[in-house]
């Protein structure tokens, strides 16, 4: 989860629909559950988690990023691969 929000951050700031510290999130806790592969309470505890580790705050379809490094660290989340096009031209068409 940690990792899926880091690279939200990247790619939304990248063109634009993200400030320094957070985005629009206007999903709710089963839409990010049914696309992790997690259950409804094992994404409301991690979630809780990250809030009382000051890392995140979810309220109002708002996504804030409190601690960036700290979160990219916890998520061994590198944005280098989001830029990479590696592979990519070596694909048979």
């Amino acid at each position: 989860m940690a990792h899926l929000l880091c690279e939200l951050q990247v790619r939304l700031q990248a063109v634009g629909f993200a400030t320094r510290n957070g985005y629009g999130f206007p999903i709710t806790q089963q839409d990010l559950g049914d696309t992790l592969g997690l259950s409804n309470v094992h994404v409301n505890r991690t979630l809780r988690v990250l809030r009382d580790q000051n890392l995140i705050e979810w309220r109002e379809r708002q996504m804030r990023i409190l601690d960036l490094p700290q979160l990219q660290a916890i998520a061994a989340f590198k944005a280098g691969y989001l830029h990479s096009t590696t592979g990519h031209e070596s694909l048979p068409r």
